[in-house]
């Protein structure tokens, strides 16, 4: 049976995001997962504390990108939500180019027929 991890509203980047949350995210994705669902706001570009979009985007990918390294079997599905959907992180997220990430503005759909 296939298991996945899904956390969602973690607001990441602004101001008022808890530093120690940011942290342990990568701690606790469990090893053995299959997928983990990323299910929307997980950025907040709006309110970033980082002094400018284009830092905050670079960031953001970063992010993305050292969770596929970190856990090199575990394919990522990321889901944009109200605060990280704007067009520029569209672009920025068709820039990860990886076989284990797909990300979609509104769904995803999981088949391992």
């Amino acid at each position: 049976m296939k298991t996945g991890f899904v956390f969602s509203d973690l607001h990441l980047f602004a101001n008022r995001t808890d530093i120690v949350t940011l942290n342990m995210i990568h701690n606790v994705i469990p090893d053995h997962a299959d997928y983990i669902v990323m299910n929307g706001d997980i950025f907040d570009f709006r309110w970033s504390c980082f002094k400018d979009k284009s830092e905050t985007l670079t960031q953001a990918k970063n992010w993305i990108e050292n969770i596929l390294n970190k856990f090199d079997n575990i394919k990522i599905y990321y889901i944009m939500g109200n605060h990280d959907c704007g067009q520029d992180w569209k672009t920025t997220l068709d820039t990860i180019q990886h076989p284990r990430f797909h990300w979609s503005p509104s769904h995803i759909i999981i088949d391992d027929r």
